[in-house]
């Protein structure tokens, strides 16, 4: 009976032993499945270019930049901690591609690229511009650089689009500081890059004899690029996008790094300068005027007719600089290329304007304009006939501006805006369909039929501003109704309702 006894017990132990292995077992394999399916196992680790400052660079090994801010930004929102390393673009856009990083920051898509990494939606706006040395007349486009040497970022954007062009040589470069001492010393003809970064290395290193050509070679947005077929990653960037827009951290980050633009180190060197300058004037005017003193006391009368010339030669040397003060300022209002207002200007002038409706409350309209598919247009004419026509479509948009407080700016790429004071939005329609037949009458008289044309978008809203009311929204009205006329089919003027 004992025996029988024991043996019961064991039999229970042993059926406990098994039960408890299998658990063990079950779970192990639902781990190891977990992170089977989780293979970033909580982090993500980010790729950048270390020599685009300060869109993205490395400082004693820790990348920083306005991309790596965001792509922080971006982990908090999707739920994971990004990793951001700042390393050789070459070896950044191989080690993506063969699966050991997981995403590639401020990347820029093109035919060749689109084979290897899928991208994301819209991060930076990137304007590539041509930077030679100051006075150089015979170097200012692409079709004058036959036989030049052009410096590029190997495997950049740059890099790839200008292998179309086999009459230029292209030259590596390692670094944006070299690469612009190369031109200093005759050693390149030019260099290509993306404008902010150059023109930051340019204030940044305080050097004033490379200058940047004001015409854009390209301009489009940047993008974050991950593995080809990564669809499952794609989607969870583009929802933190999306969710940072919406909750305008992509605005407070920009926002963080908005004097980091040229315009501060340009203006704060210029007015170092100045203010040095007329220092020294001031000390030479009063050592002369002491001097003078001193030697000629019994001559008082003619020290003060002396010193009466000098007051007014000052005074007519202060009136230059103001003068001089003022052209800069305003040539910095206005777009190189339509002769314009440029953002900058808009900004500045928009605030007034709203100011002024404000005041008498009176009714102000936006029309915001957009020239239909212009990449195609760019890309079966060419750059050159991109920059004709939005010159052309500035040029017609400034004629209907008949007011003197109307005005008309370029907002971004092929976009422009018109500012129209005391307009309803039916007054401003009328003129923004007298505008679009008028290109597109042009349009068909130069542009063969059987080929892409050029057609306009034209949103348009209108407001009677108030104090609680933001300018912003009168902005973003007019941008949604330029939206409903794109899709709407494009080549149509619509009312923001």
């Amino acid at each position: 009976m004992r025996n029988i006894k024991t043996s019961k017990k064991r039999l229970f132990l042993v059926a406990i032993m098994i039960i408890g292995i299998s658990l063990s077992l079950f779970t192990m394999n639902r781990l190891k499945n977990t992170n089977e399916n989780n293979p970033h196992n909580g982090t993500l680790l980010f790729l950048g270019n270390a020599d685009m400052p300060p869109i993205i660079y490395d400082e004693n090994g820790t990348a920083k930049g306005v991309t790596v801010d965001i792509a922080k930004a971006l982990g908090k929102k999707i739920g994971y901690q990004v990793e951001v390393v700042a390393m050789d673009w070459s070896d950044a856009q191989r080690k993506v591609a063969n699966g050991e990083a997981d995403a590639l920051l401020q990347i820029n898509p093109n035919a060749e690229r689109d084979k290897i990494y899928d991208f994301s939606d819209e991060l930076l706006e990137s304007d590539f511009s041509l930077f030679v040395k100051m006075g150089n007349k015979q170097s200012r486009q692409l079709v004058d650089m036959k036989g030049k040497r052009i410096g590029v970022i190997k495997e950049s954007f740059p890099y790839e689009m200008l292998m179309a062009y086999p009459e230029i040589e292209l030259v590596l470069i390692s670094g944006l500081k070299e690469a612009f001492n190369d031109i200093r010393l005759n050693k390149l003809d030019a260099v290509v890059v993306d404008r902010w970064a150059g023109e930051y290395i340019l204030a940044e290193e305080e050097i004033t004899d490379i200058e940047v050509i004001p015409t854009f070679l390209e301009s489009q947005y940047s993008r974050i690029a991950v593995q080809k077929g990564d669809k499952e990653l794609l989607d969870l960037i583009n929802s933190g996008l999306e969710t940072m827009r919406e909750d305008r951290t992509m605005e407070k980050v920009l926002e963080e790094w908005r004097f980091e633009r040229v315009f501060y180190f340009t203006f704060g060197i210029m007015r170092n300068i100045l203010i040095r300058t007329l220092i020294i004037v001031i000390v030479i005017i009063i050592l002369i005027a002491s001097y003078t003193v001193n030697k000629y006391r019994k001559l008082s009368q003619k020290l003060q007719v002396d010193v009466a010339s000098r007051t007014k030669e000052l005074k007519e040397a202060n009136d230059l600089l103001q003068i001089a003060n003022a052209e800069l300022k305003r040539r910095a209002m206005l777009d190189g290329l339509t002769e314009v207002m440029n953002r900058l200007g808009f900004d500045s002038a928009y605030g007034e304007m709203w100011k002024k409706s404000v005041r008498d409350r009176t009714s102000l309209a936006l029309v915001m304009v957009d020239i239909d598919h212009f990449k195609c247009l760019n890309d079966t004419y060419g750059h050159l006939f991109g920059d004709e026509w939005i010159k052309r479509v500035a040029q017609t948009l400034q004629s209907f501006t008949l007011q003197p407080d109307h005005f008309v700016a370029r907002y971004g790429g092929d976009e422009m805006i018109m500012v129209l004071s005391d307009t309803t939005a039916w007054k401003a329609a009328e003129m923004s369909e007298r505008i679009r037949l008028e290109i597109s009458e042009m349009a068909a008289l130069e542009l063969p039929e059987d080929g892409p044309t050029v057609t306009l978008s034209l949103g348009i809203a209108a407001t009677i501003p108030s104090e609680n009311l933001s300018p912003d929204v009168l902005i973003k009205r007019a941008d949604e109704a330029l939206y409903q006329a794109k899709a709407a089919g494009r080549n149509k003027t619509v009312i923001w309702k």
